[in-house]
């Protein structure tokens, strides 16, 4: 695998597709029976650095949680669910950040498994892996692959470094044992848990109106083999899963310095929250409640992007001027309070102020402009972990141009609308509202 800058965001099975030409499951499986082929997937895996040894990134990203790296760890790894997953995390932050950390499939996983594997699972093998090599067709095919930074996740560590690293993160809560018999009590209480036979062992699903898909997993018994397990132990090993998972991915963040979204919040919201400065302004954005552009796919938004990208990085400069700003007017370290203010101090009048003038002026999108606005109450749903430089910030100051107090000015001029800070977010709410 060459050493550049692509190599290292691009995911490592996309060298392995192109090299063989595989853009089928028939191709795959033409190619299953040649050992050469093989020993050319289990070369290029095993050249994958480790979580710990990959670069740092000097670019506006975040670090996509468990439930939405694609990597199929801790939720469905159909390639069905995965690419619907795709739409979910670019619908979540679209409109704050560039690029998104996910791991994909795993490197190591797939290294393991070539080097251990019967002969009897190798149907099952190769069954996963065109699944995986599906998706990542699939993110090629719609135009996202370079909003996605390809990254190996740790997947296991000893209980010392789990509560080591836990600690580091701030998320010392999920290690916390009687905290997880709290959190496995309310779950037990407001899910539906499903339990069947597999194998020897049980397949466990639990759907909670809190959770974006249902959740899944396999149980055996520590100590009886084949027991099957009550509704409590399954709502314990979630909550286990869950929470490992959790500190894997606040190493991560860790690691490369930057936010991390997770859809464990409900888990752990208020438990262990860090307050810092340095994370206030990622965290606020993410609380804002924008539109979240549900119904339209990944690829709908990375084009809306691209067709309006001056106005999306205009937005983005004023958005973190004007959080910036309402932070120190508010004098609080509050996101949720900040949010709001920048909500209803900058967001909310700016597009009420362009919704007017466009009622005057429809020639100049070639649309009607009679539906009313109405800032979509979704907020992104994240989870922001303490102790992480806020590195999206770095640099962004000297490069915002349009602030608060300038933004009634432009609104003055009719012809002025198309330079207004949110004229990207009230083009994306017409989106929406379509």
């Amino acid at each position: 695998m060459a050493n550049s800058a692509e190599a290292v965001r691009t995911h490592w099975l996309y060298e392995w597709v192109d090299e063989y030409n595989i853009k089928t499951r028939d191709d795959l499986v033409r190619h299953a029976g040649i050992p050469a082929a093989l020993e050319r997937l289990h070369e290029i895996a095993g050249k994958v650095p480790a979580w710990y040894e990959q670069p740092t990134l000097q670019e506006r990203s975040i670090v996509a949680g468990g439930t939405l790296d694609l990597s199929g760890r801790i939720t469905c790894g159909a390639a069905v669910c995965a690419k619907k997953r795709i739409d979910r995390i670019f619908g979540q932050i679209w409109h704050y950040f560039d690029s998104i950390v996910v791991e994909g499939p795993s490197a190591r996983s797939t290294v393991r498994a070539l080097e251990t594997m019967k002969k009897r699972d190798r149907p099952q093998f190769f069954f996963h892996l065109w699944e995986e090599i599906d998706l990542l067709l699939y993110a090629r095919e719609i135009g996202i692959v370079d909003n996605l930074v390809f990254r190996e996740k740790p997947h296991a560590f000893c209980d010392h470094h789990l509560r080591e690293n836990a600690a580091q993160a701030g998320v010392a809560a999920a290690v916390d044992e009687n905290l997880r018999s709290e959190i496995a009590d309310e779950l037990k209480k407001s899910s539906t848990i499903k339990i069947v036979p597999e194998g020897d062992s049980w397949r466990y699903f639990i759907s909670n109106p809190e959770f974006s898909e249902t959740f899944s997993g396999t149980y055996r018994h520590p100590s009886k083999k084949g027991a099957k397990p009550s509704k409590r132990q399954v709502a314990e090993a979630a909550v286990r899963r869950c929470s490992a998972t959790l500190v894997y991915d606040a190493a991560m963040s860790r690691r490369l310095e930057l936010p991390l979204v997770q859809e464990f919040a409900f888990l752990w919201s208020d438990r262990d929250a860090g307050r810092e400065a340095k994370n206030l302004e990622s965290r606020v954005a993410l609380e804002l409640p924008l539109p979240v552009l549900q119904g339209l796919t990944a690829r709908d938004i990375v084009k809306f992007r691209a067709d309006h990208k001056p106005h999306f990085e205009r937005f983005q400069h004023a958005l973190t001027e004007a959080i910036r700003e309402q932070a120190d007017r508010v004098g609080t370290d509050s996101p949720e309070r900040i949010a709001a203010a920048v909500n209803e101090d900058f967001i909310r009048p700016a597009m009420a102020d362009i919704e007017r003038s466009m009622i005057e002026t429809k020639k100049l999108f070639g649309m009607k402009s009679g539906t009313s606005i109405a800032v979509g109450t979704a907020i992104a749903g994240a989870g922001i972990l303490s102790s992480i430089p806020l590195v999206i910030a770095s640099g962004l100051g000297a490069a915002v141009t349009v602030t608060l107090a300038s933004t009634n000015s432009y609104l003055d001029s009719k012809k002025d609308v198309k330079l207004s800070d949110v004229y990207f977010l009230w083009k994306a709410a017409k989106m929406h509202g379509k």
